[in-house]
């Protein structure tokens, strides 16, 4: 993690919200088949960068999309459980 990627990803979610307005927004990145690391989300929740590790196994929505390395469709997000 470097400031040039901190500002890359800051300005990423900036873009994001004048295209999808959102609450809450995070951009991971595939760590390897077994793990997505959260690379920064909207709001920050900490003035610390902390590093969260994500299991897909543990997430239904995200392992469909690491195995198939396409985009998902989600009509409604509020009728979703992540965790």
């Amino acid at each position: 993690q470097n400031l040039a990627m901190d500002t890359i990803l800051d300005t990423l979610l900036v873009c994001l919200a004048d295209v999808v307005p959102y609450t809450s927004a995070c951009v991971l990145f595939a760590e390897s088949d077994l793990q997505l690391l959260v690379a920064r989300e909207a709001p920050k929740r900490t003035a610390r960068s902390n590093v969260i590790l994500l299991s897909p196994q543990e997430h239904p929505l995200l392992n469909k999309v690491l195995l198939e390395r396409r985009s998902v469709f989600v009509a409604d997000t509020k009728e979703m459980e992540l965790d």
